[in-house]
């Protein structure tokens, strides 16, 4: 399975303790219906991801993961 979509935000929190660490690389989608996926890269594949994304770019991903949110806010 895959998905062509458009990065349109994308941003890396920083870790509490070491300002100088990404603890993720978080990305919001458009896809071409216009609808909008969360997208977030863990930290152990960081290193791999890193330079390969900007903002505005369009991909195609292939062999993603979907889980459920269940954060309470």
């Amino acid at each position: 399975m895959s998905i062509k979509v458009r990065i349109i935000h994308l941003w890396k929190p920083r870790s509490f303790e070491n300002s100088k660490e990404d603890i993720t690389i978080e990305m919001v989608f458009m896809e071409e219906k216009n609808g909008k996926i969360q997208a977030t890269v863990k930290k152990s594949l960081i290193k791999q991801f890193v330079r390969l994304y900007n903002e505005h770019q369009l991909i195609v991903i292939t062999n993603f993961g979907v889980t459920q949110n269940n954060k309470i806010s």
